[in-house]
């Protein structure tokens, strides 16, 4: 059985008290709040913020709609993909727009891959779809697929190993999974579309899980070596929770493969299911 030197149990993070957002008739109300630095950001939802935040809102809607009109099996249309190219360049702009006034600046850029060597979570339904079907026609589409089974195998086995070798020491299952990424990460495994260069063959159609990962420290404070590290300063910046929300029900209705939230995993369940048709 493989083996690995054990890490220290992490800290459990003190609890926050959710921020009241401004109210707003045509989003779920937020019943959550993200962590610092998201949560301490003064632009969520204000008269700046609040235009992307609708149209992220919007286009996921479109997208329920979309997806109670169609059947199991079906791929993604014309219709579906300005509706998803809608809500990834409204986060885009709601990004933007926050960064810019919060004078935050990222150090991330094209070759700087330590984040995509990473095993991605948090993936939405409508995401795998939309990458699914516009890698489907391209040479090299089969092995892909082998390639994200590959990576899925491997989490799965991070999973399996550290349940054993953890499990008796007071872990959570929360801190066993955690765990499991930072095992895996540990190991340098690369996406399947990753290229050679360092950029990303999916780029323009990246899951929001992909975007919103951000680094402020030198990239060398990504490696796994030094991701830990007291000068290590990577944040994410998720959409605004009602939008989130929004997108959980968009996940329920549009899954028809037994999506598991995670990218290459749920590639893999919705090639397997599309070839069953």
């Amino acid at each position: 059985m493989e083996t690995f030197e054990k890490k220290p149990k992490p800290p459990r993070p003190a609890q926050r008290k959710p921020t009241p957002w401004a109210d707003c008739d045509e989003l779920l109300p937020a019943t959550f709040a993200w962590d610092s630095p998201a949560l301490d950001l003064p632009t969520r939802r204000d008269s700046a913020s609040l235009p992307h935040i609708l149209a992220m809102d919007r286009a996921t809607r479109e997208l329920i709609s979309w997806a109670h009109a169609h059947r199991p099996g079906d791929l993604a249309d014309e219709a579906f993909e300005a509706s998803a190219r809608a809500l990834h360049e409204a986060y885009q702009a709601w990004q933007d727009d926050n960064l810019e006034r919060n004078a935050i600046v990222p150090h991330c850029a094209k070759g700087c891959d330590a984040c995509c060597r990473q095993y991605p979570l948090g993936i939405h339904a409508f995401e795998v779809l939309r990458i699914y079907t516009a890698i489907r026609p391209t040479p090299g589409f089969p092995e892909l697929m082998e390639a994200c089974r590959t990576r899925s195998e491997h989490i799965a086995l991070m999973q399996r190993l550290v349940t054993s070798q953890y499990g008796a020491d007071g872990w959570d299952a929360e801190d066993l999974e955690a765990l499991a990424q930072e095992h895996d990460f540990d190991q340098g495994h690369r996406c399947p579309f990753l290229e050679a260069d360092g950029a990303c063959s999916i780029h323009l159609i990246r899951p929001l899980t992909c975007r919103m990962f951000l680094s402020l420290s030198p990239p060398r404070y990504c490696s796994a070596e030094l991701n830990t590290a007291p000068e290590a300063n990577q944040v994410t910046l998720p959409p605004e929770e009602a939008v989130t929300l929004r997108l959980e029900r968009l996940d329920r209705v549009l899954d028809w493969w037994g999506h598991d939230g995670s990218l290459f995993g749920s590639l893999v369940a919705l090639y397997t299911s599309h070839c069953a048709l």
